[in-house]
């Protein structure tokens, strides 16, 4: 799915969003998991767990009931600053940055329940396809991404409390959330002495509008295609990112170790 492929689950209006931050500032959140992630490609977003968040609250019935009618797109507002200009707008957040430990490869099996085959009578055919259609059997492959330290982090720019706002409540991140994957056991966000949010050492650390890109979502809901533009795109895991925080930390350390000296 790509970019964003925890899922927004977002309809409703193109108009431009205003930023609901009062302080903007650069900001690390991390997220400490309870297991691994499942990710296609290993790009996931915040600011389409934010948007998914505010949709819960503010517009759930559109949220939870879309599935099948996707009239208008809607854009929430969020804490977060408004980079871009005219349609190739997007959000001042980055994708998650982590070096993996490892990976592995699980398995998700879809199968009809025969208990509930009397709840599906159409009056047309005694018996319930599932060689095909919606009710077919399924041994669906999944990428399951284990981070070191269970953790994942994203670089923004907004307002501290607006953002630790809309996280706490997401308990989850990643495809198979239901069957335990991606599970959060901890929100942090504190104050970063950089903007990592768009660029760190020169290379992109999220989707960016570029004449010579990649059609991709800029925005959430990623995947809908009112939301693509051509873009550049990070390499998943931000390493340029997980690079200077290593090198940050060995700076602190140096400087500790001098001090006691």
């Amino acid at each position: 799915m790509g970019i964003g492929e925890e899922g927004t689950g977002m309809v409703a209006t193109t108009a431009i969003p205003e930023s609901t931050a009062t302080t903007l500032e650069p900001l690390l959140v991390t997220a400490r998991l309870e297991a691994g992630v499942v990710s296609v490609d290993g790009w996931l977003s915040l600011d389409g767990l934010l948007a998914a968040s505010w949709m819960q609250r503010h517009e759930p019935d559109r949220y939870y009931n879309q599935r099948h009618s996707i009239p208008e797109l809607l854009n929430p507002p969020l804490p977060l600053a408004r980079r871009g200009e005219g349609d190739a707008w997007y959000w001042a957040a980055s994708l998650a940055a982590y070096d993996l430990a490892g990976e592995e490869m699980a398995h998700a099996h879809k199968r009809f329940d025969m208990e509930q085959e009397r709840f599906l009578d159409n009056g047309k055919k005694a018996r319930i396809e599932t060689k095909g259609g919606p009710y077919k059997m399924a041994r669906v492959p999944l990428r399951v991404l284990l981070p070191v330290g269970m953790e994942l982090r994203w670089f923004v720019v907004g307002d501290r409390e607006g953002v630790e706002d809309l996280v706490r409540p997401m308990v989850c991140i990643g495809k198979r959330g239901g069957m335990g994957y991606g599970t959060i056991r901890e929100w942090r966000v504190e104050p970063w002495p950089e903007d990592w949010s768009e660029r760190c050492d020169g290379a992109p650390t999220r989707s960016l509008p570029a004449p010579y890109g990649v059609p991709w979502g800029i925005r959430p809901p990623y995947h809908d295609i009112r939301n693509q533009i051509p873009a550049v795109l990070p390499l998943p895991g931000l390493p340029q990112c997980m690079a200077r925080m290593r090198a940050m930390q060995q700076s602190r350390e140096d400087q500790e170790v001098a001090r006691a000296s």
